[in-house]
């Protein structure tokens, strides 16, 4: 049946099956751009289709015999270090460009030589099935050599068969050597048809097989991103959910969301976070909505939840949108914040009391400083008095003057003393000492203190104070109070 069918219609048939899959090579290119090799590919099988458009051409007579078979080797094999280049970018091999570019000037001066200035069709034929063979070789041993796992099956079937077919290109050579004239490409005998049927064959094979490694690959790496997105979305510290955008139901939670919140993933799935309980009021969240309606995302919003035992958190929830499974998603990160709102609850709770501290400190101060200038102005006045008239006082009066400088003394070192427990009690370095203290001989002790500064001011101090009362407490404290 193939001996029937013209040569040209062969070759006229080859171009046309070759440029439909340079279409589909074109589409997968398209559609897999961040692939590297696909671009390659795609060069591969335009220079393939061209080499065939040039084989037709010389049926027709388009263009000078010489030239048109010269541009047709010249692009076959162009194509084949294109599919070599591809191959090694796309297993993300580097790619040893010195390798093909001596390799091809090696073929463009042999075509050229024996093209125009000795026309030899049959060294031409035996160099460009030579070529062939070589560099199905090169890439079937990439394919074996240097696949990843994800495509280990197809690159291996389309190893065997560049392989199989490389063996028809050596026996070709053979049959070229042993008879020049078998090298005419335009002759309709069986070997050259076989050469343009495998040819074709050859390039649909590869073609298809080259779109299914890619599509393999692809798969591959949305397996590995989805489980790797699996692998951080359980990982996450933070509670993470994924809810839909138009039901507002809840697809999926990772482990730390049962831990935070108490709720497992058998309580969230196919609910909302209102059916939990989750949400228990409208505060806030409305403007959440409105934000994420408005700018697709929400960012560290602090909000109260409610717990699956009923114990409210504080967190912290950022929420932006997603597309999955073609479908639009929020996902959300819920962050337990609790313990900083306890720490700065337990701030405001020490700056109140630092501020109580200071301001007793203050009063303290003033209570203290107006004794002190008491004590000394009594102090200050009988020495002054001693000054001025020591000649006209005699020995009893003298004797009294010194006897009340001695009490006024002993009260400022009793006011000191106070002073200084005072310190060591508000720095923790004492404890108070709570202790029943008879309220009538104590207040005896503290009028005693004070008593000359009220005689210079004429101020009298009556107590009124039954004589069997107790108080419970602390000397010094009381001291400073009744002071």
């Amino acid at each position: 049946f193939i001996l029937n069918i013209d040569i040209r219609t062969t070759a006229l048939f080859a171009v046309i099956i070759n440029f439909i899959q340079v279409i589909f090579l074109a589409l997968n290119y398209f559609l897999h751009k961040s692939y590297k090799g696909a671009g390659w590919w795609l060069i591969w099988g335009i220079l393939v289709a061209g080499g065939f458009a040039f084989l037709v051409s010389r049926t027709f007579y388009v263009f000078d015999e010489k030239y048109a078979v010269f541009f047709q080797n010249i692009f076959l094999v162009a194509g084949l270090i294109s599919l070599y280049i591809g191959i090694l970018r796309f297993f993300d091999r580097k790619v040893n460009k010195s390798f093909p570019i001596i390799s091809f000037v090696i073929f463009l001066l042999i075509n050229f030589v024996f093209s125009f200035i000795q026309d030899r069709a049959d060294i031409r034929s035996i160099l460009l099935n030579l070529y062939v063979f070589l560099w199905q070789i090169v890439v079937s041993y990439l394919l074996y050599k240097h696949k990843p796992g994800s495509v280990k099956t197809i690159a291996n079937f389309l190893a065997i068969i560049l392989l199989g077919v490389s063996v028809f290109y050596a026996l070709k050579v053979i049959t070229v050597i042993k008879n020049p004239e078998s090298g005419f490409f335009l002759s309709s005998d069986i070997n050259t048809q076989l050469v343009y049927i495998f040819g074709v064959v050859v390039s649909l094979f590869l073609s298809f097989g080259l779109i299914i490694m890619v599509n393999q690959k692809l798969n591959s790496d949305m397996r590995l991103a989805k489980e790797h997105f699996e692998m951080i979305f359980n990982a996450s510290p933070d509670a993470v959910l994924i809810t839909e955008i138009n039901t507002g139901k809840i697809i999926q939670v990772n482990n730390s969301f049962t831990d935070i919140t108490g709720y497992s993933k058998e309580d969230a799935i196919g609910k909302t976070t209102n059916d939990i309980g989750l949400w228990r009021y409208s505060d806030g969240r409305n403007h959440m909505i409105e934000e994420i309606m408005e700018r697709g995302s929400f960012n560290r919003g602090e909000f109260k939840f409610y717990k699956k035992d009923d114990k409210i958190i504080w967190a912290s929830i950022s929420i932006s949108s997603i597309n999955l499974y073609g479908k639009p998603h929020f996902i959300s990160g819920i962050r337990d914040i609790s313990h900083l709102k306890e720490t700065e609850r337990q701030l405001r709770v020490k700056n109140l009391e630092l501020e109580k501290v200071n301001a007793e400190k203050d009063k303290i101060f003033s209570v203290v400083s107006h004794d002190l200038r008491n004590a000394l102005n009594g102090f200050l006045g009988f020495t002054d008095l001693l000054v001025k008239g020591s000649k006209n006082f005699n020995n009893e009066e003298i004797f009294s003057f010194a006897t009340d400088m001695n009490s006024s003394a002993i009260n400022l070192q009793k006011l000191m003393s106070n002073l200084l427990e005072w310190s060591f009690f508000k720095r923790g370095l004492i404890k108070v000492k709570l202790e029943n203290i008879p309220l009538s001989g104590f207040l005896d002790e503290i009028i005693a203190q004070v008593i000359d500064a009220a005689h210079i001011k004429n101020i009298t101090i009556t107590k009124s104070v039954p004589s069997g009362l107790f108080v419970f407490t602390d000397k010094t404290i009381l001291s400073i109070c009744l002071r």
